[in-house]
């Protein structure tokens, strides 16, 4: 130590001195006591250790006042004080109110990052409000007849030219594409099959090269489901199985999923290729549009959709409870008039498959004047549900009453569906008029088309196929062309003997039988 002082070395640091024993005798390790030393601490011990006097504290009351800065946190005067040293020590005296400060800071930035995006967000918002408020403006300035080269546009027509002129107004793809579905969309509810799948068709297409997995599938979904109305089985089959597949993908919204779900399973049902994964997804859908609290009109449809088929399927007890839920969500919005009279004509279809044809003919009128007011005289869904009044009449006696309606319904059918699938409908209500009136020369060939129209577009187990072979078996036979009458006749009947399963279906499975063995009977001595 003489030494030391002789040469004026500086002392050992007080690290050195550092046992386990001395640790231990504080209760610490040996590591957490040399952190204890190091820095403030052992300058204070070293400078006061200094062999230059001038180099040690000048007075006890300096010293005093070190270790008091020491033990306050507060920078000590034996160091230089740097900004970095005195820094780090105000931010360990004040941890608390500095980490609050820091958060506060990132929020503040976090704050105005987002508000900064958000004023972005909202100029896109504007500029694509003000491209769709200039598109409308242009759209309903166009629809007059100087341009349209008629007094008033119909509906069909005015989203016709909606898609027209879209192009002029709206410049970003996914803007277009959204637009276009949607416009889209509003002609298939109104009907427009032809156009709407032209454009669903486009939209596909444009989807598919940007990648935009949840237009794709919605446009699919609709594609698919207008394909099967127009006829068109196999392409429409394609086009709800991929929109089913693509639905499953992540990112995908949950209304496109729903869509693809009811699409899929009902055209599936419907073309007779039942299935009990078809009642699944049926009832997931019901239950995605719940969970996912979709709009009330669609979780409405959703619960119509699995009505119907649960009316194919004879659960109809199951089916009327949830067509009154549809109603129930219908009566709370005042232009859901429409929506309302086809769940009443579904209920008026439930009666008639329960036997009750008395009861389904008011049901059945009420539903359709409820379109006929909402919708006008030539829309799809009028023409359809006047369709299943003229059956209801039908079967209570009222055959002659039926066929001018029928009749007269047939061209704005023809203009309407063209020769697809949907001319079903008429076709078969209108051959069962003719046969009811004992016109069996006007049944015939009415029964022949509606075979045409349906043949290879449905299942071979399809009810509509039965129906088909059926009414033309019987206008044969009213025409004693026995020989004829045998084939459609024996078709109609085994498709009935396996898929029949309401009470209507089964009382038409006994009249087919019925007919069948008379056909034979009368062929059989025809041919002797």
């Amino acid at each position: 130590m003489i030494e030391r002082s002789l040469k004026e070395l500086p002392p050992e640091p007080i690290t050195g001195a550092v046992t386990p024993e001395a640790a231990a005798h504080r209760g610490l390790t040996q590591t957490r006591l040399l952190n204890v030393l190091r820095g403030d601490l052992a300058t204070i011990v070293a400078k006061c250790l200094s062999p230059r006097p001038k180099d040690r504290y000048a007075s006890v009351d300096a010293l005093i006042t070190d270790v008091q800065r020491y033990l306050a946190g507060r920078p000590i005067l034996a160091r230089p004080q740097t900004t970095t040293y005195r820094l780090t020590k105000f931010v360990r005296r004040n941890r608390k109110a500095v980490v609050a400060g820091v958060l506060a800071v990132i929020a503040l930035a976090g704050i105005s990052g987002y508000a900064l995006w958000r004023q972005h967000q909202a100029v896109v918002a504007g500029e694509r409000a003000m491209q769709m408020q200039n598109f409308m403006y242009r759209l309903f300035k166009l629809a007059n007849s100087s341009y349209m080269g008629k007094p008033a546009a119909t509906v069909p027509e005015f989203l016709q030219l909606g898609v027209k002129v879209l192009p002029e107004f709206i410049n970003d793809p996914a803007d277009q594409r959204a637009a276009d579905l949607s416009l889209a969309e509003s002609m298939f509810d109104n009907g427009d099959l032809s156009h709407s799948q032209d454009v669903f068709l486009k939209v596909i297409d444009m989807a598919r090269a940007a990648g935009d997995v949840n237009a794709e599938a919605e446009a699919e979904a609709f594609a698919g489901n207008n394909a099967y109305n127009l006829g068109h089985m196999e392409q429409g089959n394609a086009l709800t199985a991929h929109a089913l597949e693509l639905s499953r993908h992540a990112g995908v919204a949950a209304s496109t999923r729903v869509w693809a779900e009811e699409y899929y399973a009902s055209n599936r049902e419907n073309s007779g290729f039942r299935s009990d994964d078809n009642v699944k997804l049926l009832q997931d859908a019901v239950n995605e549009s719940k969970k996912q609290h979709l709009p009330v009109r669609e979780t409405a449809f959703a619960l119509y959709m699995l009505a119907s088929d649960y009316e194919e399927r004879g659960r109809l007890d199951e089916a009327e409870q949830l067509i009154r839920q549809s109603i129930a969500i219908y009566s709370t919005e005042p232009y859901a008039t429409c929506d309302q009279s086809q769940m009443f004509a579904d209920l008026g279809f439930i009666q008639g498959s329960r036997g009750d044809d008395a009861g389904s003919l008011p049901l059945y009128q009420k539903a359709y004047e409820g379109l006929r007011m909402c919708s006008g005289a030539g829309n799809h869904a009028t023409l359809l549900v006047e369709s299943y009044l003229a059956g209801s009449m039908i079967k209570v006696g009222k055959a002659r009453d039926a066929i001018p309606m029928l009749e007269a319904s047939m061209p704005a059918w023809r203009s309407l569906v063209g020769s697809s699938q949907e001319l079903a409908n008429p076709l078969v209500y209108l051959a069962r008029a003719y046969l009811a009136a004992g016109e069996y020369s006007k049944a015939e060939p009415v029964a022949r088309e509606l075979v045409a129209i349906q043949n290879g577009k449905v299942g071979a187990k399809s009810m509509r196929w039965a129906a088909s072979e059926f009414v033309l078996a019987q206008a044969l036979a009213g025409e004693r062309r026995y020989r004829e009458a045998l084939a459609p006749a024996e078709t109609a009947d085994g498709i009935y003997a396996s898929e029949a399963s309401t009470p209507g279906q089964k009382v038409a499975q006994q009249a087919c039988h019925q007919l069948l063995l008379d056909i034979q009977s009368k062929a059989d001595t025809a041919g002797r």
